[in-house]
């Protein structure tokens, strides 16, 4: 390894030289000297020698003194020449020299310093020191390796980094970036060297912002944080920026570094999963999650401005009809449709969310009063009903909404919404298309429905319900053709409890399963006991829910109470609403087919109040209709209603079906019926509901026989 000039300091030593700082006797092993040069003579001459020469050199004092050349035998060529050619100058020049060479074949590192002085008489002589330093430079070379280590790390950080990397010096103007750099920002290297990193800026953050980000930075020494920045295109992207000040041992800075990673697509899809976490996939309002953040903010600036906060309950009516009619592929339509009337009659401020199939939450902060909120639930009804144009069909749909007022009606979200729902379904059981207040007396009602969920239940049960049977009579001969099945509540201590107040109940509550499975093993044990009473044969019709129809395994379970009770299917019909017939056609048409297979009777109850389409009537395997008893009513005082009935009637004889008209109660309105064909009637002008023994007396008291 070649010489090379020292590089540390001097300082006084006791011969007069200027030595290393760390070139003493107490820190390395030192050899120190004077010497005489004759380049063309005896060359190198030591004149005194002193100190740990044999450990330094592995030369002894003597053999130095007597050939100072043989030191030269120690060195390669080019050290040796180097440290001739070093003393050869120091000489001519009264100079010094200073070298750093390693012995030949160790290990070792010697530094040599000495300088050439005049003595009293002019001649010249070298003084000086040579010190074994193998430990110093050992460790400079090891510092200088991990130095170039880290250098060597530090540019792979720099090239295979997925972060951006920018270093600035202190006047930030950029020293160096990496590829990441280049690749986020569009800017090459070339384009930003020696400019500020305000031609990134985007201008999406103001003086403020960075005036803030430099002060962290002086107080810490680091910042971090999210960033807009500007590409080389143009457009904006959003990054997470940190910066960290170099500082030197001093405490000065001496660059910037920072680094930053685009994070834009990542917040753009944190953005949609919250979206999606928040708000409803089909109308793309607040689903129940948004709703309850919005509606717990809006109480917490209601409470603050002191201003009133209204929650309206909006629910469509006959919602189920027009999806079952029309299938969930309208239904959605219809929803979309609904929540853009909605959102059309509000403001700004308010929120609107979409909380079940049919179901709308309307917030209006900072509202007046109770008339603010009633216009603005009058707006939505209006908006609501207009006529909407859906596959072909013109449809007329409503809504009923129910008005809470916060702090009046509740204090949190929880409440509000209970009590909106109450006023909901309190309008809804009024007339529909309308809105009401809440009122502490709807909690009461809650409550009450509550009690008769848990009593039926129980009624269930402990076999506390009845079946009441209402005479089918044909219209031209008089004589009774079969009876329907009608559930009440024989309930202790308050007698009979009619199914309008239970049965609204059974079906919100899942309890009406349960309740069609009573009420048909019932209708097939009273059938087989009027059978061995020697009654005449008799068909019974039983309602049937949506809920039940699409039990799986419905039709079996029918055969199997037909065979436990020894009951001929023939004598069973089933009452479908239209909701249920055209609810997936292709199911429902299988079920049906099943049904009358194995010998049951199908109607049709409820017949034109529904939203199915006449050609799935071809499709069904019916054998009656029976039309509404809201079109009977009527007949004698709406023209209209004569219409209808006559269409029903007309429709049915070119299916080859069989018509029974519901709720007859006039002379009238059963001359109309006659006039126009009917064949049987229904309604207290034939007789009410009857226990099963008073229907049997009166059966076998007069001429009714009954025809299969």
């Amino acid at each position: 390894m070649n010489a090379t000039a020292a590089d540390s300091g001097y300082k006084k030593t006791q011969t007069g030289v200027e030595a290393l700082p760390f070139a003493t006797s107490e820190n390395f092993p030192c050899v120190l000297f004077s010497l005489l040069w004759e380049p063309r003579g005896r060359g190198l001459t030591f004149q005194q020698v002193g100190g740990a020469c044999d450990e330094v050199l592995g030369l002894s004092a003597a053999t130095l003194t007597l050939d100072g050349n043989v030191l030269f035998h120690r060195l390669d060529e080019r050290d040796a020449l180097t440290v001739r050619n070093a003393i050869s100058g120091a000489f001519e020049k009264s100079g010094s020299w200073r070298l750093r060479f390693q012995i030949l074949g160790t290990s070792r590192w010697i530094e040599w310093h000495g300088r050439v002085q005049s003595g009293t008489s002019g001649a010249q002589a070298g003084h000086g020191y040579i010190a074994d330093v193998s430990e110093f430079v050992t460790t400079q070379m090891e510092r200088e390796r991990r130095s170039t280590e880290r250098e060597r790390l530090w540019a792979s950080v720099m090239k295979q980094s997925d972060e951006g990397i920018m270093i600035c010096d202190p006047q930030q103007r950029i020293v160096t970036v990496n590829a990441a750099f280049e690749r986020v920002t569009g800017f090459k290297a070339a384009e930003v060297i020696g400019r500020t990193p305000r031609v990134l800026h985007s201008g999406r953050q103001d003086r403020t912002f960075y005036q803030k980000m430099w002060q962290t930075l002086r107080t810490f020494g680091h910042w971090s944080g999210e960033i807009w920045n500007r590409r080389r295109g143009g457009d904006s992207y959003l990054e997470w920026l940190t910066i960290h000040a170099v500082f030197d041992e001093i405490g000065t800075v001496t660059h910037y570094v920072g680094s930053f990673t685009d994070i834009t697509v990542r917040r753009a899809a944190e953005a949609r999963s919250q979206h999606l976490a928040e708000f409803d996939s089909l109308t793309d309002l607040l689903n129940r999650v948004g709703l309850s953040t919005r509606l717990t903010q809006l109480i917490g600036q209601s409470r603050e401005n002191h201003r009133p906060l209204a929650v309206l309950y909006v629910d469509l009516d006959r919602f189920n009809n027009i999806n079952d009619s029309m299938g969930h592929n309208a239904g959605d339509q219809l929803l979309r449709a609904v929540a853009g009337r909605i959102v059309s009659t509000l403001r700004k401020t308010d929120a609107v969310a979409r909380t079940g199939a049919d179901e709308f939450v309307v917030l209006l902060p900072g509202i007046a009063d109770t008339a603010d909120a009633a216009g603005t639930a009058g707006k939505i009804l209006t908006a609501i009903a207009e006529p909407l144009q859906l596959e072909g069909q013109v449809l007329a749909i409503s809504a009923s909404i129910g008005i809470c007022m916060y702090p009046d009606d509740g204090v949190e979200a929880e409440d509000l919404l209970r009590n909106s729902v109450a006023a909901m379904l309190r309008a809804k059981r009024s007339r529909q298309n309308a809105f009401e207040f809440y009122a502490p007396a709807m909690n009461a009602l809650a409550a009450r429905n509550l009690r008769i969920e848990n009593e039926l239940r129980v009624a269930i049960e402990q076999d506390e319900l009845v079946l009441y049977y209402q005479p089918q009579v044909d219209l031209v001969t008089g004589v009774i053709t079969g009876v329907e099945a009608l559930v009440r509540w024989n309930k202790p201590g308050e007698g009979l409890v009619m199914p309008g107040q239970f049965i609204p109940i059974a079906e919100e509550r899942g309890l009406i399963l349960l309740l069609g499975k009573w009420v048909m093993r019932q209708a097939f044990r009273q059938v087989h006991a009027w059978d061995a009473s020697g009654l005449e044969p008799l068909v019974v019709s039983v309602n049937v829910t949506a809920s039940e129809f699409h039990q799986p395994g419905f039709a079996d379970s029918l055969a199997t109470m037909a065979r436990e009770h020894g009951v001929d299917p023939h004598r069973i019909e089933l009452e479908l609403t239209e909701s249920i017939a055209v609810q997936d056609v292709a199911s429902t048409t299988r079920a049906l087919q099943t049904l009358h297979a194995t010998g049951f009777r199908l109607s049709l109850d409820d017949f034109g109040t529904g939203y199915s389409s006449l050609s799935y009537l071809r499709q069904f395997p019916i054998d009656k209709i029976k039309i509404d008893q809201s079109f009977v009513r009527e007949l004698g005082a709406q023209a209209g209603a004569e219409r209808i009935v006559r269409a029903i009637i007309g429709l049915a004889r070119s299916f080859s079906m069989q018509v029974t008209a519901e709720g007859v109660e006039t002379e009238a309105q059963l001359a109309i019926l006659r006039k126009e064909g009917c064949d049987e009637g229904q309604g207290y002008l034939f007789g009410k509901g009857m226990l099963p023994g008073e229907l049997q007396d009166l059966l076998r008291s007069s001429n009714h026989q009954p025809r299969m």
